[in-house]
């Protein structure tokens, strides 16, 4: 139990960092220490969010040679909301997979 604590705290602490790094490289460094499995060669825009309440759907992952621009946010999981479509389609959730641009790189 006090391990889950502890790891939340540094996968927070991680993704608070990283979100306003200057350098991409060190951006994907920082949430690769979170948790998150990101390719080499990503960059990942400045002040990006990602957005995972519930650890158990996972993030799933980017891969190889991906770009993500500045200031865009990934929802992964987030709690219910009071949406007037929500009772029409349920609710939809799974980990993101953002595939490298050409798989055999």
């Amino acid at each position: 139990m006090l391990a889950v604590f502890f790891r939340n705290v540094f996968k927070r602490l991680f993704k608070t960092l990283a979100k306003d790094m200057s350098s991409h490289r060190l951006r994907s460094t920082l949430l690769r220490m979170a948790g998150y499995m990101i390719g080499s060669e990503v960059f990942i825009g400045e002040d990006s969010i990602i957005r995972d309440e519930r650890s158990d759907w996972g993030m799933g992952r980017i891969g190889n040679r991906v770009a993500i621009a500045e200031r865009v946010t990934l929802v992964v999981a987030s709690n219910a909301n009071f949406s007037r479509i929500r009772n029409l389609i349920g609710e939809l959730h799974g980990p993101i997979v953002i595939d490298s641009p050409c798989p055999f790189l």
